[in-house]
């Protein structure tokens, strides 16, 4: 029956994944490696687009249309004679030798590989180095403002009650600002292969050992070790958890590890990108005795988040280490 043999179709991929693609303007082609059936974005035409078998897939010029010319980056701004392809995550490569310059504007919403901006022209690098100090001072007021706010207005018992409020504040500040800086954003919430989610379980549990023997060594810390333990008693275990444990683990990766990162390593490379978002992370918790902690515990989540592709293993650790905190000191 010609219902049964539509059903054995392979079933096209697609990219961007979850995206619902015009079949009159998207590209269709097929895998030179597997065969699989693609259908992409027409923004992607002229690039190149890993296969999950791993075979990289170029995709047909774009014709030049009055459409086409409109676009800012993918015909207008660089020139047909740079190689443009996706990396595994997909971000943005240019295939560049050493020294030269991609001349044309790159707007700052487009996900660009580590990097990539190293090679980019002057005014480009300035537009996207205000972007990443615009970004971090965003990620910051909507962490300090709410908690600030509350300090000053409240007191005592009042003020620990507000806590769960501000940081639901907080996060939504988070969410609408991810999603108004760039669209890309919340790609980084899918999933990721179990070996990251182990690692993150054991490496949360590793640095919550370490942090919690660094508590009882420096008496300096105690003060914030009655803190934590006035806090339980105020709000109750699962409140507390949910404002140390949860609501950061879910914000806080959203904010440094989906906003910044992607920005900070495509401008200043991967492995300082890296750094640099970790060492900012460690510093919005402020200069403690818990600092080397915070800084270290951020660069991990750092290169977690850009090994596994995903925010996922980094909200997991992120989560069990505060909450193991909470339950243990």
């Amino acid at each position: 029956m010609v219902g049964e043999d539509e059903s054995r179709l392979p079933v096209p991929r697609q990219w961007p994944a979850g995206e619902e693609l015009d079949p009159a303007t998207s590209i269709a082609t097929d895998c030179p490696g597997c065969g699989s059936p693609w259908r992409v974005h027409p923004d992607l035409a002229g690039f190149r687009l890993r296969c999950a078998c791993g075979t990289w897939i170029r995709m047909p010029p774009r014709l030049q249309t009055a459409a086409a010319a409109a676009l800012p980056f993918a015909d207008a701004s660089v020139p047909a004679t740079v190689e443009r392809s996706l990396d595994a995550q997909g971000r943005i490569e240019l295939a560049l030798r050493s020294g030269e310059v991609a001349e044309g504007d790159i707007p700052v919403h487009l996900p660009m590989a580590p990097g990539t901006l190293q090679q980019a022209n002057v005014a480009t690098r300035q537009r996207w180095t205000n972007a990443v100090i615009i970004e971090l001072a965003g990620v910051m007021a909507a962490f300090l403002l709410p908690g600030t706010a509350a300090y000053l207005l409240l007191d005592g018992e009042a003020r620990a009650l507000a806590l769960p409020f501000t940081s639901m504040l907080t996060g939504i500040m988070i969410v609408v600002f991810a999603a108004l800086r760039s669209e890309h954003v919340f790609t980084g919430l899918r999933a990721a292969k179990l070996r990251f989610f182990g690692e993150a379980a054991l490496g949360a549990a590793i640095l919550a050992a370490l942090a919690l023997l660094w508590v009882s060594v420096l008496t300096e810390h105690l003060d914030a070790e009655n803190e934590l333990h006035g806090l339980r008693e105020a709000l109750g275990i699962g409140w507390t958890l949910f404002t140390i444990a949860l609501c950061p683990a879910l914000f806080e990766e959203l904010a440094f590890r989906g906003v910044v990162q992607a920005r900070a390593c495509a401008l200043l490379g991967r492995f300082q990108g890296l750094i640099a978002t970790g060492a900012a992370f460690g510093l919005c918790h402020g200069v403690t005795a818990a600092l080397p902690f915070h800084v270290g515990i951020g660069v991990w989540l750092c290169f977690l988040r850009e090994r596994s592709a995903s925010l996922l293993p980094c909200m997991l650790a992120h989560g069990l280490y505060n909450a193991l905190i909470v339950l243990l000191s």
